[in-house]
């Protein structure tokens, strides 16, 4: 007796199976060039990624230290493992900066004050800036962030630091998946 369910596929399969159809398609092109005998150079011009690197990317609306920490709340939130990359290379810190400029626009001066609160609520409750912070303390001031609960003198936090957190965490998802 066949089984006659439908088989089921994982997302990540899927995902897989669409990133090896797509390598496929690019050797075929590569080849392509090989025959048409079109000099790739080995070398990136200077200035460029070398062939294969993840570009850099410039960011237009965060400063470098807001993007920084961005990208290290973003490594915490969804952290790379055996199943795949975080949000960090899904690109999720240049996605929300994109954004910045253009359909969150309006949330630009929420996330320069609240990144800046952030930075200032982890120098005053745990001595050092977010990045330097051990895991664990990461992870508690984030959760203090989620909650509400990192507030006192001098944090900054417009309103709650929880509204902070939850705009911050949806933004990330978008640019994640």
């Amino acid at each position: 007796m066949t089984d006659t369910r439908p088989q089921l596929i994982s997302r990540r399969a899927l995902l897989r199976s669409a990133g090896a159809v797509g390598a496929a398609a690019a050797a075929g092109a590569n080849s392509a060039a090989a025959s048409a005998e079109v000099p790739v150079p080995a070398v990136a011009p200077a200035g460029q990624a070398p062939v294969g690197a993840r570009p850099q990317y410039v960011y237009e609306q965060l400063t470098a230290d807001e993007a920084e920490l961005l990208e290290a709340i973003a490594d915490q939130l969804i952290p790379a493992d055996e199943l795949g990359p975080g949000a960090v290379a899904a690109g999720a810190a240049s996605y929300i900066d994109r954004a910045l400029g253009g359909a969150l626009s309006e949330s630009h001066d929420a996330y320069r004050s609240g990144l800046a609160a952030f930075d200032r609520y982890c120098r005053s409750s745990r001595g050092a800036p977010f990045r330097e912070l051990s895991h664990v303390d990461q992870v508690s001031t984030l959760i203090d962030v989620e909650t509400g609960a990192a507030t006192g003198a001098g944090t900054g936090f417009a309103g709650s630091s929880g509204a902070f957190f939850s705009m911050l965490r949806g933004h990330v998802l978008q640019g994640t998946f």
